[in-house]
């Protein structure tokens, strides 16, 4: 199961976009450059937590372009638009994918169920427009 979740960044605070709309802050920030997160897990398995934040709207256009080459190549790579954050998709066997992270010298492999982890991502991001639309 997937739990992904979408973070505003209000001063040094990640504040989840649910809990956001009264906030005086936000209500007060350009939306065409807000800094937020997206929390990513599957069951016990953290993939992305708040340590990989960047502007939250083009970060979830970027997440969305990603799926799209991966749907026509099996293949798909991306960095975050103003961190030194790559995630690649490479399709796997038996309905499986490879998420990869690298941030600095460090790497990370996730398998993961291929159509659950596309479905729960799609799904977040229509929440997350939803929200930032209103």
């Amino acid at each position: 199961m997937f739990e992904i979740q979408s973070y505003i960044k209000v001063n040094d605070e990640f504040i989840a976009i649910e809990d956001i709309k009264g906030n005086s802050v936000y209500k007060k920030m350009d939306k065409r450059s807000i800094e937020g997160a997206i929390t990513i897990k599957y069951y016990t398995q953290i993939i992305l937590d708040l340590t990989y934040w960047d502007y939250i709207e083009e970060l979830w256009l970027y997440i969305i372009a990603m799926l799209e080459e991966y749907k026509i190549n099996e293949y798909a790579k991306m960095l975050f638009p103003d961190q030194p954050v790559s995630l690649e998709i490479v399709k796997d066997r038996n309905e499986m994918i490879i998420l990869r992270i690298s941030h600095k010298n460090q790497k990370q492999s996730f398998y993961l169920p291929e159509k659950e982890c596309i479905k729960s991502l799609a799904l977040a991001f229509n929440d997350f427009s939803s929200f930032f639309n209103d």
